[in-house]
């Protein structure tokens, strides 16, 4: 089965164990995702399957949208409320203070990366130096912030937060730096990604209603294309005659000549391949015409 599927990844279960599972159920040997949910969050996990795992390279970096709940006066090594948690002080802080607080969390800037991650040092992972007590300096990446918006104060307790990020932003260190700021500390408490490369909640299933379609041979009809994942790059449209040389790795023109940029190929109104302009021409970099499709 080639295509993607969106996935409501349920808590208590990694990304790599959804694409396992989907796996199994579709039958097809190669899965993979456009971006990791740590096995404690919720929400929108993109799974390819087969050949769409072709063309995660070719994805643009679009918005990462998530709603994650705070608890105040409190921290932990792993900065979430599964770590291990300490008081920190007693909040003391109104609306008012919170909110220009996450106003200055937001914009472009460095953030650092959280100790309990799978960003790798030295070839090893932040988070095996954390667990051996190690202590090692931890990267700092460029990431932007382009909102956040406060939906639930139950204050000074307890917030909840919609953030509209970069990919590669981390929540839970965003909430640590907003403990930081208000001077009382702060963990996660709940994170649910509600938006990731253009998927929404909205159209995302869980593993049970997966499992549901399959059972009843409907799985199909929540299978994307595999090029929905690159919805915003260019075509070039070829003859049947063209689309067969394209088949074969070789060159193409096409009408009105080659964009300069990376293309999607497509004939008959079927995408078949990407493309790159070489010499006047379109040069198939990775094709997606299978045989069943030559012969229709």
């Amino acid at each position: 089965m080639d295509g993607v599927i969106i996935v409501n990844k349920g808590r208590d279960m990694t990304s790599f164990g959804v694409c396992a599972r989907l796996r199994r159920l579709t039958q097809t040997k190669k899965t993979g995702h456009t971006g990791t949910l740590d096995p404690m969050a919720e929400g929108v996990l993109v799974v390819c399957l087969g050949s769409a795992a072709r063309l995660l390279e070719y994805m643009p970096e679009k918005r990462k949208r998530y709603t994650a709940g705070i608890r105040f006066g409190l921290t932990s090594d792993t900065g979430d409320i599964w770590g291990e948690v300490k008081e920190s002080g007693k909040p003391s802080f109104d609306e008012a203070a919170l909110r220009r607080a996450l106003g200055g969390l937001t914009g472009t800037y460095g953030q650092k990366t959280p100790g309990y991650s799978a960003r790798k040092v030295n070839g090893r992972p932040l988070y095996s130096y954390a667990r051996s007590g190690e202590e090692v300096e931890r990267p700092v990446k460029t990431v932007t912030v382009s909102s956040i918006v406060l939906t639930e104060a139950d204050l000074p307790e307890r917030a909840v937060i919609d953030v509209t990020c970069s990919k590669g932003t981390y929540i839970r260190q965003l909430i640590m730096d907003l403990g930081d700021a208000l001077g009382c500390g702060a963990v996660m408490d709940s994170l649910v990604r509600t938006e990731t490369d253009g998927f929404t909640l909205e159209s995302a299933r869980t593993l049970e209603e997966l499992e549901e379609l399959s059972g009843s041979g409907d799985l199909g009809s929540v299978l994307l294309p595999p090029e929905s994942l690159i919805p915003d790059m260019p075509s070039v449209s070829v003859s049947e005659k063209d689309a067969s040389r394209v088949a074969s790795g070789m060159s193409v023109r096409v009408q009105g000549g080659a964009p300069e940029e990376t293309v999607k190929i497509v004939s008959g109104g079927r995408f078949i391949a990407v493309g790159q302009s070489e010499n006047g021409e379109i040069k198939p970099r990775k094709v997606f015409l299978n045989e069943d499709n030559r012969r229709s």
